[in-house]
């Protein structure tokens, strides 16, 4: 996600579903709802990198198109611009190596977009840092000392006040490590002195939030108990940072914690604006929809993920639901909708007669979708009592009862 400030849009592409292949559209927030882009040309990366280029007044995006499971090796890495209507491949004399999860940040110091680190499918690390002069790459000597997977778990951005790119990073594929702060002042990286061991390890954001003057740090999870298979510990709180030092600033009640989110600060005054991510949900990790914006001091929600058509799905249990058991709504995966929203079994939520739950479908986009309910034993065994094929493209309500 990044600030395209030349059309005063954010603009969002693609995601992860919970599970199955990703998304390959274009969204664009004007500060009141998300409209569905649809360009002619749709580039089709894996969890590619972001960022919005002043210079060339355009929103870069770098990546791979190779298939889940596949290695990097050999495979050549895209690049491609954003016009404000259409996407525009480039075709660069010198590319890094293919990757995901890489870095990109604009450097106003260098004017050009500084890439680094990144990982491939088989956990191939990279440490090489590049810029980009919006024709082609070049190599900088630019290996950050101390992170052999280049700050694959971390993130960065650009503070003006010290005129460094700025990377945050604590985690490491051989697991957690000392939290440590690393700028780059366009030749090398340097590590500085302060960590933030109270941070999370892992799966946060950043950015550099123009009216408060700092590095705005959200969500991830903090991984330093991993071995005790202690599960997700996920975070939604706020760090400030200049470089040196991070505190935690307290704020109004906002987003759920989360991990993965999309991120970005709105030059025109709106301030940072988060979309989705992943909570975990009785040790499952679900893909969220929700839009937040902070000014500085307090959230404010702007409702669900960008809407084709709504979908409502109720479920009516007759009589007292058996200690252990649960009942669920499954989607197999699907472009339209989520793919498995449980519907009660946490918390003993089921517990008693003549309850009614409802469940509002957030939709990404128009088209068919097949879905059922099911009852979970205690003992595992699964009982499927209706399904059926919906058309999410208009609004649809589905009921269904279960009787003991």
């Amino acid at each position: 996600m990044a600030y395209d400030q030349k059309h005063e849009r954010t603009l969002l592409y693609g995601g992860w579903p919970t599970r199955g292949i990703p998304y390959f559209d274009t969204w664009a927030w004007n500060g009141k709802h998300w409209a569905d882009q649809h360009p002619a040309t749709i580039p089709r990366l894996w969890s590619p990198a972001m960022v919005y280029d002043p210079a060339r007044q355009e929103v870069v995006l770098f990546g791979t198109t190779v298939a889940t499971g596949g290695s990097v090796d050999g495979v050549a890495s895209q690049t491609w611009a954003w016009d404000g209507g259409n996407w525009r491949q480039a075709h660069p004399r010198t590319s890094p190596n293919a990757r995901h999860r890489a870095q990109l940040v604009y450097d106003s110091a260098l004017k050009e977009v500084i890439m680094f680190g990144g990982s491939g499918f088989k956990l191939e690390a990279f440490t090489d840092t590049w810029a980009w002069n919006g024709s082609d790459w070049r190599m900088l000597n630019g290996s950050i000392p101390g992170l052999p997977d280049g700050g694959v778990f971390g993130a960065a951005a650009y503070d003006p006040a010290i005129d460094r790119v700025v990377l945050y990073n604590s985690f490491t594929y051989s697991g957690a490590t000392n939290p440590g702060l690393w700028w780059f002042d366009g030749t090398s990286w340097m590590q500085q002195p302060g960590g933030g061991g109270a941070l999370p390890t892992d799966s946060f954001n950043m950015i550099y939030d123009a009216s408060v003057q700092k590095l705005v740090l959200f969500g991830g999870e903090d991984n330093r108990n991993m071995a005790t298979e202690v599960g997700r510990n996920l975070k939604s709180d706020i760090w400030l940072g200049d470089g040196h030092t991070w505190q935690l600033r307290s704020a109004s009640s906002g987003p759920r914690a989360r991990m993965e989110t999309a991120m970005d600060y709105q030059s025109d005054g709106q301030g940072v604006l988060i979309f989705g991510g992943l909570d975990n949900i009785g040790g499952t990790d679900v893909a969220l929809g929700d839009t937040w914006s902070w000014d500085g001091v307090s959230w404010t929600s702007h409702g669900a993920v960008p809407e084709v058509g709504t979908a409502v799905f109720k479920l009516t249990i007759d009589g007292s639901v058996p200690s252990g058991e649960r009942f669920a709504l499954l989607f197999p995966w699907s472009a339209a909708a989520p793919p498995a929203v449980w519907v009660c079994g946490l918390e003993d939520q089921c517990q008693g007669r003549g309850h009614t739950y409802t469940v509002p479908i957030q939709v990404l986009m128009s088209g068919h979708t097949t879905y059922e309910y099911q009852r979970v034993r205690a003992d595992g065994t699964v009982e499927r009592f209706q399904a059926g094929s919906v058309d999410l493209s208009r609004p649809v309500n589905i009921s269904a009862r279960y009787r003991y």
